[in-house]
């Protein structure tokens, strides 16, 4: 898997920026949080070791683990319409 941004899967809004590193972990499931709209990115499978930044339109909140996904909560930053 290569570098990728989490969009909204209602709004479209960029949430997070995922950077690949060199280096394999077990399989984990990522989502994140739309703080523009309430919906959420689809849920990815990540294989890799990697870095979450944030995007001109939001800014990470904290990194949760519920029933297996790793959930990526995010506030606004830059208004997206």
């Amino acid at each position: 898997m290569s570098d990728f941004t989490f969009l909204c899967s209602n709004c479209d809004a960029p949430l997070a920026e995922f950077l690949e590193k060199p280096g394999e972990l077990e399989s984990r499931k990522i989502k994140a949080m739309c703080p523009h709209c309430g919906d959420s990115s689809f849920t990815k499978d990540i294989k890799n070791k990697f870095y979450i930044g944030a995007t001109e339109y939001t800014a990470i909140e904290s990194l949760e683990e519920k029933d297996g996904v790793f959930i990526i909560k995010t506030t606004k930053g830059k208004k997206y319409e």
